[in-house]
């Protein structure tokens, strides 16, 4: 999940497209993006800890992202080489500006659209072309699921990482 959340931080695509090339949107393209404060950013403190990630489908490697909050308005996402978690490999910010949650940074951006007590959308702003959503299963686990464009028809694709506790 590269900055999942995918790293995303977005969710990892091992290849598919979590940190997507493609036609960059405007930001003033996303008008659904959801109007928060930081209360609402608190609603996603249940993302805190270190997570073991792997393809819903099976096979693939596993990854490891650890997810910490600074106050009510950013959220770090940091993605380890190994198990271990000696060495970070990527790091992804989302920091609540102007009534936006939303990764910050020179590389591919997404912005919240929606957010509960037990999930969180993300669109794409610039950059990428997949979208992903963060889903709440219980205490130690919670799946993302990233879907994207494929074809000229319109059809979308998805993949879906379960991620479990580890600290």
């Amino acid at each position: 999940m590269t900055g999942m959340l995918l790293g995303c931080a977005a969710p990892r695509t091992d290849g598919d497209t979590t940190r997507a090339a493609g036609a960059a949107t405007a930001r003033d393209a996303t008008p659904s993006a959801a109007r928060l404060v930081g209360a609402d950013i608190r609603r996603l403190h249940w993302l805190s800890g270190t997570w073991r990630g792997i393809d819903a489908r099976g096979g693939g490697q596993p990854f490891f992202e650890r997810y910490s909050f600074t106050g009510d308005s950013i959220l770090m996402v940091e993605t380890y080489r190994d198990s271990t978690l000696r060495e970070v490999t990527e790091r992804s910010q989302y920091a609540l500006r102007g009534g936006r949650f939303e990764t910050v940074g020179n590389g591919p951006q997404w912005v919240v659209t929606a957010l509960d007590d037990s999930s969180v959308a993300f669109a794409p702003v610039r950059g990428a072309r997949n979208a992903f959503q963060w889903r709440r299963r219980d205490a130690d686990a919670w799946e993302a699921e990233l879907t994207w464009p494929v074809g000229t028809d319109g059809s979308r694709n998805h993949r879906t990482y379960r991620m479990m506790r580890l600290q």
